[in-house]
C-alpha cells in the first residue's frame, strides 16, 4: 500500500522474525536500501526505488514504513521523528509551514507517484499493442515506450514521435517528415510512411 511518498511493507512471518529485527536495526542506523514495486507479473517488471529508507514500524499491525523518496532522513528539511515505534498509518511530514518544506514535500510525493504511473502506463500500452512497436513491430519489451498518445513505439520511432519526425493521424496512418534521407533514414523513418497500425486489443487511456 502506497501513501504518499511512502509504502507500507508487511513484516516476514514469525518464523523469520530475526530478518524483522534486522530491518529494524537498519532503520535505527538509517542504512540505504533498495526497493522494487512490481507493475508486471510475468514476466516481471518493477519500478526500482534507490536508496530507500526505513523510517518507522509498528509492531502490533506487523509493517513497516518505507520512504520512496530517495532522501536521507536526516537530509530533509525538517528533522526527522526518532526512529521508534510507530502507530501507523502515520505518514512522516515537513512540520514546518514554510514553503519550501511544503514545496519538497510535495515534490517527493508526486516524484514517486508520477514513476510507478508512468511503468504502470507503460504496461498497459505495451500489453494494448501486442508487445511490438506500432510502426515496426520490433519485438523486444526492454527497446518498446509508451508514446503519449497512447502507442507503442521502439526507442527509434518514439523519438521521432517526440520530435515531430513521426506523426500518427486519427486514422492510425503514419506520416515521416524528412526532407532528404539516406539509406538508414529510409530503412527507419520513411519505409513506414503512409502505413496504416492496426488498431491496439484494448484501449490504453491516459
Amino acid at each position: 500500500m502506497i501513501e504518499g511518498s511512502c509504502v507500507f511493507y508487511d513484516f516476514v512471518p514469525r518464523s523469520r522474525e530475526h530478518e524483522n529485527d534486522g530491518l529494524k536495526r537498519c532503520a535505527e542506523a538509517m542504512l540505504p536500501l533498495i526497493y522494487f514495486v512490481q507493475v508486471r507479473p510475468r514476466p516481471a517488471e518493477h519500478v526500482i526505488f534507490a536508496p530507500v529508507y526505513v523510517i518507522g514500524w509498528d509492531d502490533e499491525k506487523r509493517r513497516f514504513l518505507v520512504d520512496l523518496s530517495e532522501q536521507r532522513p536526516d537530509e530533509l528539511v525538517t528533522p526527522p521523528r526518532a526512529l521508534k515505534q510507530l502507530h501507523l498509518p502515520q505518514i512522516r511530514t515537513p512540520e514546518s509551514p514554510g514553503e519550501i518544506r511544503e514545496l519538497t514535500k510535495s515534490y517527493t510525493i508526486t516524484s514517486v507517484q508520477r514513476r510507478l504511473q508512468q511503468a504502470r502506463f507503460r504496461d498497459a500500452v505495451l500489453r494494448a499493442w501486442r508487445e511490438r512497436c506500432a510502426v515496426c513491430e520490433l519485438r523486444l519489451r526492454p527497446l518498446l515506450d509508451a508514446a503519449s498518445n497512447g502507442v507503442a513505439l521502439c526507442a527509434t520511432h518514439c523519438r521521432a514521435f517526440d520530435t515531430g519526425v513521426l506523426t500518427i493521424d486519427d486514422d492510425f496512418v503514419v506520416h515521416v517528415h524528412v526532407k532528404s534521407a539516406g539509406e538508414g533514414e529510409q530503412a527507419m523513418l520513411l519505409a513506414y510512411d503512409g502505413k496504416k497500425l492496426a488498431a491496439p486489443t484494448v484501449p490504453t487511456g491516459q
